[in-house]
């Protein structure tokens, strides 16, 4: 949210939280899966975030396919948020 013209305090912010994150860090770890399995993706979006622009993520994993449950034990596989990108429709 800084670029392109970050300042020293920003700087300053981001060598703080890297820090934190060194001082904080614990390893991912996987757990072991037993089968039946599925491939679990949940999405969300934002529209109009705070007036600025929408937001969209997900998150996709392995997740063991218990039928009491959407999503017992799992494993996350992949997930991104990032700005929506519009189309201009001529």
């Amino acid at each position: 949210g800084c670029l392109p013209k970050p300042t020293w305090g920003d700087l300053v912010r981001l060598n703080n939280n890297l820090q934190l994150l060194k001082d904080t860090y614990v390893p991912l770890q996987y757990q072991k899966l037993s089968e039946p399995l599925r491939i679990l993706t949940v999405s969300d979006s934002s529209f109009g975030n705070s007036g600025k622009y929408s937001q969209n993520g997900y998150i996709t994993m392995f997740c063991s396919a218990d039928e009491d449950c959407l999503c017992g034990k799992f494993n996350v596989v992949d997930f991104k948020s990032n700005k929506s990108k519009f189309l201009k429709i001529h």
